[in-house]
């Protein structure tokens, strides 16, 4: 009798265990029949340094009657011990919108230099997911999966901390083609309407950089500047290649790109309009002259 007993335990033992093992081992299975929908992202960027900031249209195929939540996702070409470098944003848009703005990271590290040409292809950003805005009850459809065609990007190095949005400063940083050590040498100026120069930046490294109207220190008037590219000294005679990127308050970015020609020594490619409105919040205008 001892022996039945214990035979019976060691079956529903087994049975119990088993059970427990299917449950655990279930997949779950979304029978739910998919929508695939394709968006599109564009920018007028054409080149970002890892770690700033990249601002982008999206337009949806579709609206949606309820608020919904867009993701998308930057991933680099290089990589880190053979991990890609990426970063997500989430952006809401609101119910019966198509179209909106949004901001994401640029992936990868700022370790990486490459030179004054940087590096082509660096990083993709699509759209990689959308979720629809659920009631209490759960009673709205949501089959929709998202993507769109890659935005490709270029990348510079980072000229840190002259690439990061800072208050109501108006960034400044130039980068040029080399040689450097003992090669060529371009500084960094701006000068208002009476051609005074209220800011340098002379240090004779590869980069230059400059905070415009830094509150810290500093509160130019309302009004046009111009920016100045200087050379300082050159391997030979054959114009520099320049890259002036400028960072404003809200993390807009506007690149100009040109040569300064050493029979020149100088030129003065790009103005820009500092504005102030009734609250105090400051405003650039950046331009080619």
């Amino acid at each position: 009798m001892k022996n039945i007993k214990l035979l019976l335990l060691f079956i529903l033992s087994i049975a119990i265990t088993s059970c427990s093992d299917d449950d655990d081992s279930r997949t779950f299975v979304d029978s739910e029949v998919k929508t695939s929908l394709v968006g599109t992202i564009t920018t007028n960027r054409t080149m970002a340094a890892p770690g700033t900031t990249v601002n982008f249209t999206y337009t949806l195929p579709q609206s949606f009657s309820v608020e919904s939540t867009l993701e998308v996702k930057a991933v680099s070409n290089v990589s880190l011990n053979g991990s890609a470098f990426e970063t997500v944003t989430f952006i809401t848009v609101p119910a019966g919108q198509t179209t909106g703005v949004g901001s994401i990271t640029m992936p990868g590290s700022s370790d990486n230099l490459h030179g004054f040409d940087g590096l082509a292809n660096h990083s993709t950003i699509t759209m990689t997911g959308i979720a629809l805005t659920q009631p209490e009850d759960g009673s709205i459809a949501d089959p929709y999966v998202i993507t769109s065609e890659p935005l490709v990007l270029s990348a510079f190095d980072l000229n840190a901390p002259f690439m990061t949005a800072n208050e109501s400063t108006l960034l400044l940083s130039l980068d040029w083609a080399g040689p450097y050590a003992s090669g060529n040498d371009v500084d960094l100026y701006v000068i208002n309407s009476a051609n005074a120069n209220i800011e340098s930046s002379e240090t004779g490294d590869r980069f230059e950089g400059d905070f415009f109207n830094n509150p810290a220190n500093e509160n130019h008037p309302d009004g046009d500047y111009r920016v100045v590219i200087s050379i300082w000294t050159s391997v030979d005679d054959t114009p520099i290649p320049w890259r002036l990127v400028l960072t404003h308050p809200d993390s807009t970015v506007d690149v100009y790109e040109g040569t300064v020609d050493p029979a020149d020594g100088s030129t003065i490619p790009v103005g820009l309009t500092k504005t102030t409105d009734s609250s105090g919040n400051v405003t650039y205008t950046t331009y080619t002259l």
